[in-house]
């Protein structure tokens, strides 16, 4: 815990054969090009956990002095436009793994805001926990071809995981707990039909969920009741014969 990784590639030492590396707390540079390849050596590596990790902070500057004449804001009499602020990316340190036989990865609490500009290579990655962070949405995220377990836990802003529909082809397990503004069963209709168990959504009816999940074998920890799974199958029903229906309708 705690480590400082600023200064260069210090795992090159283990390059042959290291296969499970915990290095929560980390420090990373700033610099994408530093921080980015500092673990590449570790090709050999089946589980990574780099929970907590930060990126170095840089020295704050002294506030500039407003210009004279300026207004309150430093933009004179006719002010000016505000400098543009680009889209949030994903952390520079953890833009481009790419592990070959990795299968476990742990981005917990690492403030990531977004998954812009992830370009992961990890086709045998089967579990990632990205619990803990700050994302609104999944997008972005890399293709996963094997990944089949998934936790998004406590991303309090969290209300779109669309993405997953074909990041995730095989994902069988999501963990949505503490993710409030995921409010509704609807925006889970996007995730492969392959998916089998999942948590969260806790305010939402049971049959609802699975009637856009019907391949789901535990929500919340409980299997769906026959009654549960008949009224999943009702609804999904309606909802598909709802667009011929209003078409009809609309001739008529």
């Amino acid at each position: 815990a705690n480590v400082d990784l600023t200064k260069g590639e210090i795992f090159t030492q283990y390059a042959e054969g290291l296969k499970y590396l915990a290095c929560t707390q980390a420090t990373f540079s700033p610099l994408p090009a530093l921080s980015a390849h500092l673990l590449a050596p570790l090709t050999a590596l089946l589980w990574l956990d780099l929970s907590g990790a930060e990126v170095e902070k840089a020295e704050e500057a002294p506030a500039a002095e407003p210009a004279e004449g300026g207004g309150e804001e430093g933009g004179g009499e006719e002010g000016g436009e505000a400098p543009a602020v680009p889209p949030p990316q994903i952390a520079p340190w953890a833009s481009a793994f790419a592990f070959p036989a990795l299968q476990v990865l742990a981005l917990k609490e690492c403030g990531l805001a977004s998954l812009a500009g992830c370009a992961w290579d990890l086709p045998a990655l089967t579990s990632l926990d990205l619990g803990g962070n700050a994302l609104p949405t999944l997008a972005g995220l890399a293709t996963l071809p094997k990944l089949a377990h998934l936790s998004v836990k406590g991303n309090v802003p969290l209300a779109d995981v669309g993405a997953l529909g074909t990041a995730c082809p095989v994902l069988s397990s999501l963990y949505t707990d503490e993710c409030p503004e995921l409010s509704g069963p609807e925006a889970l209709a996007a995730v492969a039909p392959t998916l089998r168990e999942l948590t969260g959504l806790a305010d939402a009816e049971r049959a609802e969920v699975v009637s856009y999940l019907m391949g789901l074998t535990l929500l919340n920890g409980e299997a769906p009741t026959e009654e549960e799974s008949g009224e999943a199958a009702a609804k999904a029903a309606a909802r598909a014969a709802a667009p011929a229906e209003e078409a009809a309708e609309e001739a008529a």
